[in-house]
């Protein structure tokens, strides 16, 4: 049994990232333009200066490529994510074997939770 982390909220998507994220998350093969669509987000994520960062799939409860989510970091986080302490970020995993994630992470505005959240149709 996988136990998530107590600071994860619901991705609303309303960013530019987000848009990106949405865009490749409609695919549900991989097909050339699930392709596409994933170097323009891992593209769009280095632009916007995410990280990379390796984590256990089991400590952040992630599953495949282009899944992620939004985590509030305690102010006693330990690891890679201390450098976060207290800020809002977005973990997007990148790639993956069965144990591990290629994750990054990025900071996320805590003004675009009050927004309304995005719909599949934009």
């Amino acid at each position: 049994m996988v136990k998530l982390p107590a600071g994860r909220l619901e991705d609303p998507l309303n960013d530019e990232v987000g848009k990106f994220i949405r865009e490749f998350r409609k695919h549900t093969r991989w097909t050339r333009e699930k392709h596409l669509a994933w170097a323009e987000l891992e593209q769009k994520m280095v632009k916007t200066r995410y990280q990379f960062f390796v984590g256990r799939a089991q400590l952040y409860g992630l599953g495949p490529k282009g899944d992620g989510y939004l985590y509030d970091v305690p102010s006693t986080q330990r690891g890679f994510l201390s450098t976060y302490r207290g800020h809002l970020v977005r973990l997007v995993v990148a790639g993956h074997s069965r144990t591990e994630r290629m994750i990054m992470v990025g900071l996320f505005n805590r003004d675009l939770l009050l927004a309304p959240v995005a719909s599949e149709r934009d």
